[in-house]
């Protein structure tokens, strides 16, 4: 982002990026997307970059919700079998549960629901098909808090949400890469690919009156503004209208063909 900035091509909204994080993205926190490895502080120049910049993160933890799975993880994780005790006790604190821990709990979740099922309708237990099919084209509420759907194939809805460069509330640093909209499946489960949704009062803060275009009207190399024209024999004249068009740049058109000579 920074080598772009640097080269101007930031500047007027004829560009921007689209980035994938990988990291779980933190909701509580995002300003450390706009600051430097080593300074706490906010970089004015990564805060110019990343206003041509919108992101794909994983989705956050839904608070409430995952504190109180945090805190279930924590006061189970010093019960037998376990017996792990708590270091940050003493202070109040509770560990850290990496969103990991929440898919693992998901993963089990699914399967015994699954299997209750099957043994309430008098099903095999031990067939794989069966717990699969009760798994299939279901919905249920993540330990991170959101809901998760599974869709006709067994595989779950992947949670992805967009961040995009804006003002933060109640923050000194005054801008970060925060939430901006969410990618979901429709209701009915029947399309293999989820759509973007805006979150409620929020918008792509576009550099200029709204997203770049695809392509310039020329293309990226003038590849679609050719000007072709034929040679011509001395004998042939060219139309004095045409002529005139053409030394006054008023013919328009992307694509311009002069076929000066006859056959």
């Amino acid at each position: 982002m920074e080598y772009l900035y640097d080269k101007g091509l930031l500047a007027a909204g004829q560009y921007f990026v689209v980035g994938v994080i990988l990291d779980q993205y933190d909701s509580q926190l995002p300003e450390t997307y706009l600051k430097g490895v080593f300074d706490n502080n906010s970089i004015p120049k990564l805060q110019e970059a990343f206003k041509s910049y919108v992101g794909v993160v994983i989705a956050p933890p839904a608070y409430p919700q995952y504190n109180n799975f945090t805190a279930k993880v924590n006061k189970y994780l010093t019960l037998p079998p376990f017996n792990i005790r708590n270091s940050l006790d003493s202070i109040g604190k509770m560990k850290t549960i990496r969103a990991e821990a929440a898919y693992l709990y998901d993963a089990v979740y699914a399967y015994a629901k699954a299997l209750d099922e099957a043994l309430r309708l008098g099903e095999d237990p031990l067939s794989g098909s069966v717990i699969i099919n009760h798994i299939k084209q279901t919905t249920y509420t993540s330990a991170m808090g959101y809901m998760v759907h599974i869709d006709t194939n067994g595989d779950a809805e992947g949670n992805y949400t967009l961040i995009a460069h804006k003002r933060i509330e109640n923050n000194t640093d005054g801008y970060g890469l925060v939430p901006v909209g969410i990618f979901q499946l429709n209701e009915t489960l029947t399309s293999a690919l989820p759509s973007l949704k805006l979150l409620p009062n929020e918008s792509i803060p576009w550099i200029g009156d709204g997203p770049p275009i695809a392509e310039p009207k020329c293309g990226f190399r003038g590849e679609n503004c050719i000007v072709i024209v034929e040679e011509c024999k001395p004998s042939i004249e060219i139309d004095a209208d045409l002529s005139l068009l053409l030394t006054k740049g008023r013919i328009t058109s992307p694509i311009i063909t002069a076929v000066l000579c006859s056959s």
